[in-house]
Parts: structure tokens; C-alpha cells; sequence
């Protein structure tokens, strides 16, 4: 069956297995399936996440890719359990996981659709790497996040790269050495997490309203801006960073661009631009 909130309806894509796919016009959503064990990561469904970022980043009929769960976890990490952990095992299997978990936040991060976290719960290790590879994260009031590596003899060592871009470092060397719970209301008050909901029905509400907000947000112009804080992250202040900020300025500028169209609308009385109904076709190349 669809799902239904105030705003979209959902249409099934997948709805077998650990991952549930959904679609609404350009919006895409992808949904952990394993609440009996934490929306924990086995291989497949680490394997099924990536290629869903992947094929999706080509695709002209998503421009927003959503990240969620059922039940009362997002997402706990890698899976601990005996027979699957990669922990102990080895440095063959400590090589592939973290190749695995490596490959799929840089996916994530890399992907130039919006991605959008919708925190749904309680959120630890490699959950946490989801959520803050994405650009955007909505959550539950009551959602917490531990870095609770530290007390099982680990650190979140993958993940440390995005906390730090996205948490900064003070706040985030604290989470790490005290593996204490964050609440959201913290990550909010730092601009970690961008909207609260009350609770799950809540959160799938403000989840479609941002949506439909950001059908009026051009994809190509989106892309541009996903690549100027990268680059602001990445390279700030060198030569390299004004090189990309000149390219994007050119591409931006062009009489084939989105914003031939976006001003064309404002200059005529139309403020806002259905972006998801438009042709892109004969502009894609100059962006």
C-alpha cells in the first residue's frame, strides 16, 4: 500500500527484504527494515544502500534522495552480532568493512541530489555516519545519538570526519572520549540537525512540507551549492577554491542555465518555480 501524509503520497518500489524503497514525483526514500535488530548493517543491506545513492545520482526523475527507518531506531551501525561482526576477525575482514562503510558515506556525501536524513530514533555508530553524510536531518524530539565506541573498547574512526565538518571539533571530541547521549534538541541548538518533529507521525509530516519546499529549489542550482561548501570544507582559502567558485559563477551565468529560467519567472511575477515539472533536458549539459 502507498503511504500517506498531508502532503505526498508514497508509491512502493521495493517493499520486500532489510531496505523498503518509496517514491513521490522526484522525491525518493529508502527505509531500514530490521527493528528487531536495531536497523543494524549486515553487507547486503550496506551493498542495497550504495546502490540505491548510485543509481539514483544519474537519474533525472530523483532530485531528493530520503534516509529513514521503522521502529524505534534509525540505525545502531554495523552489525555486532557473533556471526557477522568483522571485529576480531582479522585484518581481511576489518579491510572490507571498512571499505564497505567507507565507500558508502562518500557515496552519500558525493551524491549531487539533496539527501536528507529523517531521523526517526535512537541513532549510534555507522547511523550515525548516515545521518551526517547527508545534507539535511530532520529528527524526532525524543531521537538520541551515543558515540558509545569508546566503552566497548572501539572509536567511531570512519565516521570522525563528517562529526567533526558537522558537529566541529570540541563538541565532537567530547561525544567521542564520553560516549554519553546527545539529545536532538543539542545537535539542533550547534545546526547539526535543521527541524525537530514531535514524534513519528510529526516527522513524516515536516518530512514531505520540506519536500515540497524544495520543489522550488532548483537540482541543478542545489548541485552547485553542495559543491561550494565542499569545496569551502575541503579547500578554503587556496587558489583551488576560487577556481571552483568561478567555474560554479560561469555555469550559474550561462543564457542556457536554470537561472535563465528562474529569473525569466521573476522578472515576469511568477516567485517560484516548479523545478520538478521542468524540462531540464536542453540545460544539462552547461551545468
Amino acid at each position: 500500500m502507498p503511504q500517506t501524509s498531508l502532503k505526498l503520497v508514497w508509491a512502493p518500489v521495493q517493499s520486500e527484504g532489510d531496505i523498503a524503497i518509496y517514491k513521490s514525483g522526484k522525491n525518493l526514500k529508502i527505509v531500514l527494515r530490521r527493528p528487531k535488530n536495531g536497523n543494524a548493517l549486515n553487507a547486503s543491506m550496506l551493498a542495497q544502500i550504495k546502490e540505491c545513492y548510485q543509481k539514483a545520482a544519474n537519474d533525472d526523475n530523483i532530485s531528493r534522495i530520503v534516509l529513514t527507518a521503522e521502529g524505534k531506531f534509525f540505525c545502531t551501525g554495523m552489525d555486532l552480532g557473533k556471526s557477522t561482526t568483522a571485529v576480531g576477525r582479522g585484518e581481511g575482514a576489518a579491510s572490507g568493512a571498512f571499505e564497505q562503510f567507507t565507500t558508502l558515506f562518500q557515496t552519500i556525501q558525493d551524491s549531487p541530489k539533496v539527501t536528507i536524513a529523517a531521523i526517526n530514533g535512537m541513532c549510534y555508530a555507522g547511523g550515525i555516519g548516515l545521518a551526517f553524510s547527508s545534507d539535511i536531518r530532520l529528527a524526532t524530539a525524543n531521537a538520541t545519538m551515543a558515540l558509545s565506541e569508546v566503552r566497548l573498547g572501539l572509536c567511531p574512526a570512519i565516521i570522525s570526519k563528517y562529526l567533526v565538518r558537522e558537529w566541529g571539533l570540541a563538541f565532537t571530541r567530547e561525544a567521542m572520549l564520553s560516549g554519553r547521549k546527545i539529545s536532538m534538541a543539542e545537535l539542533k541548538q550547534i545546526g547539526a540537525v535543521h527541524d525537530l518533529a514531535d514524534d513519528e507521525v510529526g516527522l513524516n509530516v515536516l518530512l514531505d512540507e520540506y519536500l515540497v519546499n524544495l520543489s522550488n529549489c532548483a537540482p541543478g542550482a542545489s548541485k552547485m551549492c553542495k559543491e561550494l561548501a565542499q569545496e569551502a570544507w575541503l579547500r578554503g582559502g587556496t587558489a583551488e577554491q576560487d577556481a571552483a567558485i568561478y567555474k560554479v559563477f560561469n555555469n550559474m551565468m550561462g543564457p542556457d542555465s536554470e537561472s535563465a529560467v528562474g529569473l525569466r519567472n521573476f522578472q515576469s511575477g511568477k516567485r517560484s518555480t516548479d523545478w520538478d515539472s521542468f524540462n531540464h533536458r536542453a540545460i544539462e549539459s552547461k551545468l
